[in-house]
């Protein structure tokens, strides 16, 4: 048998429906809380919801109260913080209330106050688990006002180190709550910007489930209709907030992609992790942000994974048809280019990288990053596109692009034939309209350069043509890996023939001949 030993667990209780938020005092009572604290961030602290739902759980006979010392990422001062709540009010149970913020800490509260260790004693490291004393951890009930992390289903938190920045994963199997309330309706008031974030963090841990290596066929299923539900329903849930049905599929898929990812994470994560910890950044934000830079860096080991999962999406096109859609839904959405969109630079590359290949995602990665790869990919994700401007083009060999915005939004590099002053212009010659294609240049330069905006360190050259229905494909070059911008001149001969060049047909780059 090929085949390995795998464990797998799909066990939270999980109530969905709007209105469902009425039965929390009664799925505390079940669980034995009595005196349950409900951890949530300062925000929605104040909300006119959340007091609604504490005077309804105190006409129930329990005693709850709130605390709400919560950082969007979270350090330990809140885990202590709310240990000291936790004790001074003699709670025997928490109600973690809120997004991924509210969700961990309130776990991690029910798993630290009975410890004597510290909470990074626990990471998610080999059997660090069981240094925990598990009759100490008081039962959760988790309640999402975001649809992004999945922590409602899962058995672990995400802290930042106070010394370090690094975001450690604390994990203990007896922090998953015993139920999960997944109300649309307490979705509906979060700004259109948060729903988007949080909507790219549930997508991102649907798709790096997806994708991981490891042998899990139940997971990938659930991350895969998981992604689905992502596709129909983010841009319904950011135009339309009360939308309850593009809401209630939202929180769907982001208990989905928690529970899928049981399969592994990635790089996507691998890099968000440090950013996050370093710069104070939105989680989903930046996986949002991170994702189609890492898709292509995976691009070798998961293009047929993305194919398959084209075809049940209802996306044309396969890998390159996938990352459009990506393009696509970022912007209809929101969620800027690059990271230097949202004031983070490239002064503390090395840390990142440092950090990325520490993180407990990146072993879930398809493809083993070095160090030195996650510096280049995490250059890649802040810069953006450092495209060269267009005015550096000499009007007679500018490869016009039929779609520059459509190919800027992707992320692409734009490869174009630049005279170099070297370049005899009587060895240029010019062809008319082609019999099986648009208006053609030939270009039998001496030599031409082909200069690639923001990178590449690999390149495959040639004319090599294949047809494509009646049109002439031919491939300008490959480019495998982003690194620094240079100038590569080919050897005579090489310049192949501009025929209707698809940006779709290349990695990374685009250009199409207009006939000029």
């Amino acid at each position: 048998m090929t085949l390995p030993n795998r464990n797998f667990n799909f066990p939270t209780a999980i109530k969905f429906g709007a209105g469902r938020i009425k039965e929390l005092a009664a799925h505390c009572k079940a669980a034995g809380i009595m005196r349950p604290l409900l951890v949530t961030d300062p925000g929605l602290a104040k909300m006119a919801m959340t007091a609604a739902i504490v005077e309804d759980v105190k006409r129930a006979g329990l005693a709850i109260e709130v605390f709400s010392d919560v950082r969007p990422n979270p350090v330990e001062a809140n885990i202590t913080e709310g240990v000291k709540a936790y004790k001074a009010g003699a709670h025997d149970g928490v109600v973690a209330f809120g997004g991924g913020s509210g969700l961990d800490i309130g776990k991690m509260v029910a798993l630290m106050h009975g410890q004597t260790i510290s909470v990074f004693d626990l990471e998610d490291v080999g059997d660090w688990w069981t240094r925990a004393d598990a009759s100490k951890i008081s039962p959760i009930i988790a309640v999402p006002t975001t649809a992004g992390t999945g922590s409602e289903v899962g058995r672990a938190g995400v802290v930042t180190h106070p010394v370090t920045h690094e975001k450690k994963i604390i994990f203990h199997p007896a922090i998953m709550p015993k139920v999960a309330i997944l109300d649309p309706e307490l979705t509906v008031a979060l700004p259109a910007k948060l729903t988007a974030a949080t909507g790219m963090d549930a997508l991102a841990h649907n798709l790096e489930a997806y994708c991981a290596p490891f042998y899990h066929p139940m997971a990938a299923g659930v991350a895969l209709e998981g992604m689905r539900l992502v596709k129909d329903n983010l841009p319904r849930a950011v135009k339309k907030g009360s939308d309850l049905d593009a809401r209630g599929n939202m929180l769907v898929a982001s208990a989905m992609g928690a529970t899928a990812f049981q399969r592994g994470l990635g790089a996507i994560h691998a890099l968000s992790h440090p950013f996050g910890g370093l710069y104070d950044a939105h989680h989903g934000l930046l996986n949002g942000i991170v994702m189609p830079y890492v898709l292509k860096a995976n691009r070798k080991k998961i293009e047929k994974d993305i194919g398959r999962a084209t075809a049940y999406l209802g996306i044309k096109g396969g890998f390159d048809g996938f990352l459009k859609w990506i393009a696509a839904l970022k912007k209809e959405i929101g969620i800027p280019h690059a990271l230097k969109d949202i004031g983070i630079d490239a002064k503390r590359l090395d840390e990142v990288a440092a950090m990325a290949i520490k993180d407990p995602s990146a072993g879930g990665n398809p493809i083993i990053f070095t160090e030195k790869q996650y510096k280049t990919l995490a250059k890649k994700c802040v810069v953006g596109r450092p495209l060269i401007p267009r005015r550096r083009f000499d009007h007679r060999f500018d490869l016009h692009l039929s779609a520059v915005e459509e190919i800027e939004d992707h992320g692409e590099a734009v490869v174009f034939l630049e005279r170099l002053p070297q370049a005899d212009q009587s060895q240029m010659s010019r062809r008319g309209p082609h019999r099986d294609g648009p208006a053609r240049q030939q270009f039998d330069l001496i030599q031409c350069g082909i200069v690639v905006a923001g990178v590449g360190a690999k390149f495959d050259y040639g004319a090599d043509r294949r047809t494509r229905g009646d049109k002439r494909i031919g491939f300008l070059a490959v480019v495998d890996n982003w690194e620094e911008e240079l100038s590569v001149v080919l050897p005579r001969g090489q310049c192949p023939s501009m025929a209707d060049i698809d940006q779709t047909t290349l990695v990374g780059v685009g250009v199409r001949d207009s006939g000029c």
